[in-house]
């Protein structure tokens, strides 16, 4: 498995943020929570703009002394969803042409982020590992997502092959998910007309190893080679 010099999320994604903007285009980081900036998700997003569901974006976690870094894509409501909400809703969380997750999905299914993944597979010596979430707007009254109602799955991706991990998706029309053998099936899963109801998050993540102790010795990927070995391939549906 591949070691870190980051010891938490928002040390990597700040320190990736200011790569990347200093080489490329404006980044920012983005904490999904900022009262606890250290220990939760965070997101390195091609824009100033907030929120930045729209966008393909950089991805860091971390779980006991893992921290997985990958690629982060969201699919927003339908537009006749959408009309059951306010006008922050329809603005701001109405998938519509503009959103990455276009572009992903049809890439999805032709082949090109199965290209990805190899690359990250092959640089890394680690398979990727593929998680769905997919949650209701809880009401009316409230534009959020939260844990309530909250379906996922998870996959090992391995050359091609998925492999199941984590099976929550509990509505039984829904098992083609869980079931699926290939990317294409992901995909054609993702095409579902009743998904205009539901948001629905992917993730494609490798573990990294933090170390304890000195990080000042060993082979610790820091910004370049995370960039260079498991974020640029995703380049395409991001930026």
């Amino acid at each position: 498995m591949v070691r870190t010099q980051f010891a938490d999320p928002m040390s990597a994604a700040r320190t990736l943020t200011k790569y990347l903007t200093d080489r490329h285009v404006k980044f920012s980081a983005r904490p999904f929570n900022p009262h606890r900036p250290e220990e939760t998700v965070w997101w390195v997003v091609p824009s100033s703009e907030w929120p930045a569901y729209r966008f393909g974006k950089y991805t860091f976690w971390k779980e006991s002394s893992l921290l997985w870094c990958g690629f982060n894509v969201e699919k927003g409501l339908g537009s006749c969803a959408a009309k059951n909400y306010g006008t922050r809703v329809i603005n701001k969380m109405t998938l519509s042409a503009d959103w990455q997750w276009n572009s992903f999905l049809t890439d999805l299914r032709e082949g090109k982020v199965a290209e990805a993944l190899n690359q990250v597979q092959h640089a890394s010596q680690s398979s990727v590992h593929i998680i769905i979430d997919i949650s209701p707007m809880r009401d009316r009254d409230d534009h959020d997502f939260g844990t309530e109602g909250l379906h996922n799955a998870s996959f090992q991706y391995d050359a091609g092959d998925l492999t199941l991990l984590v099976n929550n998706v509990s509505d039984p029309a829904w098992q083609e998910l869980p079931a699926a053998l290939s990317l294409v099936d992901m995909a054609d899963w993702c095409l579902r007309p009743d998904l205009e109801w539901f948001w629905v998050v992917v993730n494609m993540v490798i573990p990294m190893e933090i170390p304890s102790g000195d990080i000042s010795t060993g082979n610790l990927w820091g910004e370049h080679e995370i960039f260079d070995h498991v974020l640029a391939p995703f380049k395409p549906w991001v930026w």
